[in-house]
């Protein structure tokens, strides 16, 4: 459930660009096919581009058709919900995990969010105090290197 939540607008980016990549793509094949039929002369080149754009779009639906394939895969409901988080819903999966514990588990997810968050503190302050000491270390260097 942590990990769902923190990789939450990271899923939903990677797939709003796939889907951006997938009209951009989209785009790029209809402006080759508009100048492979109007324009004449490098009729070579542009089915090369047309072929590299079919290609590029096969490969943006791929993502897409994978996620369609996990859903079948799965369990109905348990395909939904994994679907929907891989796009980056993951608040759906979080309420219906959290859902199927009993009372003790749910206080421990609790817990374990609140140990989670002093970890990353801890971590996030010695990584602070080590970069603090590595600056005065250079200075300290610096003023060395000036004295001799």
């Amino acid at each position: 459930m942590l990990m769902a939540e923190n990789n939450k607008k990271w899923l939903t980016f990677y797939s709003l660009l796939t889907a951006a990549c997938y009209m951009l793509d989209g785009l790029t094949f209809l402006i080759v096919l508009w100048r492979f039929t109007k324009i004449t002369g490098q009729e070579h080149s542009e089915m090369i581009m047309l072929f590299a754009c079919l290609f590029n779009f096969g490969i943006d639906m791929f993502y897409f058709l994978w996620v369609v394939v996990l859903r079948e895969r799965l369990p109905p409901k348990l395909g939904s919900v994994i679907s929907d988080a891989v796009f980056g819903y993951t608040k759906k999966m979080t309420r219906e995990l959290y859902g199927n514990l009993d009372q003790n588990q749910r206080g421990m997810v609790e817990e374990t969010k609140h140990v989670m968050n002093m970890e990353r503190d801890i971590a996030a302050k010695k990584a602070h105090e080590e970069a603090e000491h590595l600056k005065q270390q250079q200075e300290s260097d610096k003023r060395v290197k000036k004295e001799t």
